[in-house]
């Protein structure tokens, strides 16, 4: 009943595709026109067309993730930053990270809060106005180019509060109700 595109995004390169640089169609799947024309064509087999949006990070090519480390005047809160001996503090008391990366990742000044991929994945701050601005376009690019759903990855980190994180249990620091009002308010 439906066709659920994976992995479509540019990327970086160092997960599968899950560390995007921009929700923009990859070049090596062709095209927005193309991708259209594959969205054409499943409708009119009365086909669903979805695809896999992971909100809460980005790569560090990401114009928000620049943006924040260059210091550009908006876009201080898209990341959670914290100061070296914080980063320590909390990686110390176990904060939570995946797949056997580091829970902080360092840019000199900034230790920036990575919970999948290191500094190639980094976790965006859903309480930034800037954030929830472009994740808005995102979804609303999405809508206009006729995709008829997204599967929400990780939705359940989007507000995660890691300085409140139990390391016994990394489900501790995720918030699923508020992410989920999250998610429908952009």
């Amino acid at each position: 009943s439906g066709v659920y595109l994976i992995s479509l995004w540019e990327d970086g390169g160092y997960d599968n595709g899950f560390d995007v640089d921009e929700y923009s169609v990859n070049s090596k799947f062709g095209a927005d026109s193309e991708l259209e024309e594959l969205i054409g064509k499943a409708h009119e087999f009365d086909l669903l067309v979805g695809v896999d949006v992971v909100p809460n990070h980005v790569s560090d090519k990401n114009i928000l993730v620049q943006n924040c480390l260059n210091g550009v005047s908006g876009y201080e809160d898209c990341l959670y930053v914290v100061s070296k001996d914080e980063a320590k503090r909390l990686t110390e008391s176990g904060v939570p990270s995946f797949f056997g990366k580091l829970a902080y990742s360092d840019f000199g000044e900034k230790y920036v809060r990575s919970t999948f991929c290191d500094y190639h994945q980094l976790n965006l701050n859903w309480q930034s106005q800037k954030v929830q601005e472009y994740c808005r376009e995102v979804f609303q690019n999405l809508k206009n180019i006729g995709i008829d759903f997204a599967r929400i990855d990780c939705g359940m980190m989007l507000l995660e509060d890691v300085s409140k994180a139990n390391p016994a249990n990394p489900i501790a620091c995720m918030n699923p109700v508020a992410s989920i009002e999250a998610i429908r308010k952009v």
